[in-house]
């Protein structure tokens, strides 16, 4: 089949126009607060107008939330413009009110969000005590208190709670935030000032319950569908980054199960789609998204990096606190040349 220059072409300036309203949108870098880990991963792994998969951790770290960290980096930092804009006057103030509207929208079951919400907390709470000990980071009295960062009513860092029970309740969720970002503000002063953060959690028991009772193919569209609504929103607003947590494991490639008991979401499967890892078992487990693999191929293709916290299964001893390794399994944003992809990037976090 011959080439189509002319299509090519247009395809490839389509890319480089998003790509210059990334770089246009201020602050369009997004960190974990972790120096262990914003050291060692690619500088611009976080960054605006991507959507990210971010796994939730494997076995003894299941509580691991990697997502929560960047959420709480970038309230934090938002928090502090805020402040120091209170402390140049009222005329700032009804500025960056006007100007920052709500800055993280999470989207989660009501037993996920309670607990997200009490750990977004904690996180807060620790970094600002963290903060203020040290005279070298800013005043201690400019500093904002986790309470008012996690206040809805905050107009300089505001965060929206949407709850759902089923994967209607997520598409309307996400069709309450695209209205949102809609009346905010112009879509062209959006471009230039957002800076946002768009967090699902749950779609992987979500994607599991809505297969149980529809079936494979049915939920195959509708996650399709989810995964797309998620990239409007995102792509719409080029400071606005999407993490999208999703559950991943090691398993058994034989026999689709992770070790002890078969997973409920897959069962024997000898198609099972496998993440790349730099820390592949040498009893042959493997790293994989802990759905079906049709649906795992949809999740790995609906998202631009898929971020994985694990064990190395195995290789790191938990030692003190519990070490973990963030690895970067999945980079669609490589270039026709491979240049620009961050997989194999990998660092400690302990």
């Amino acid at each position: 089949m011959p080439l189509n220059v002319t299509l090519a072409s247009s395809l490839l300036n389509v890319e480089l126009e998003q790509d210059d309203a990334i770089a246009a949108a201020g602050g369009r870098v997004f960190t974990t607060g972790i120096s262990a880990l914003d050291n060692e991963l690619p500088g611009d792994l976080w960054r605006g107008g991507d959507v990210i998969g971010v796994s939730t951790g494997t076995g003894a770290m299941s509580e691991t939330k990697l997502a929560l960290e960047v959420v709480a980096t970038h309230l934090i930092e938002q928090g502090q413009r805020g402040s120091d804009a209170l402390v140049e006057g009222a005329e700032s103030e009804l500025k960056m009110s006007e100007s920052v509207g709500v800055s993280v929208f999470i989207i989660a079951p009501p037993e996920l969000a309670t607990s997200s919400i009490r750990r977004l907390y904690q996180l807060l709470t620790s970094r600002l005590q963290h903060s203020q000990s040290k005279p070298e980071l800013g005043p201690a009295s400019n500093a904002p208190r986790a309470q008012h960062l996690l206040d809805p009513r905050n107009c300089l860092a505001a965060v929206s709670l949407l709850q759902y029970l089923d994967i209607a309740g997520l598409t309307e969720s996400l069709a309450e935030v695209s209205t949102a970002l809609s009346l905010d503000r112009p879509e062209a002063e959006s471009r230039r000032q957002g800076r946002r953060i768009l967090l699902v959690q749950g779609l992987s028991g979500c994607i599991s319950l809505t297969q149980r009772r529809s079936g494979l193919v049915q939920t195959a569209a509708l996650l399709g569908s989810v995964l797309g609504g998620i990239r409007g929103v995102v792509r719409r607003d080029a400071g606005c980054l999407g993490l999208v947590e999703v559950d991943v494991l090691w398993s058994s490639l034989a026999t689709g199960t992770s070790g002890a008991a078969a997973s409920p979401a897959v069962g024997a499967d000898s198609r099972l789609m496998t993440l790349d890892t730099a820390f592949a078992s040498r009893t042959g487990r493997v790293l994989r998204v802990n759905l079906n693999s049709t649906l795992a191929r949809i999740v790995e293709d609906g998202v631009d990096v898929l971020v994985v916290v694990h064990d190395g299964d195995g290789k790191i001893d938990g030692r003190g606190d519990g070490g973990k390794i963030v690895e970067v399994g999945g980079d669609e944003r490589a270039d026709c040349c491979g240049d620009g992809s961050a997989v194999g990037g990998w660092a400690v976090w302990s």
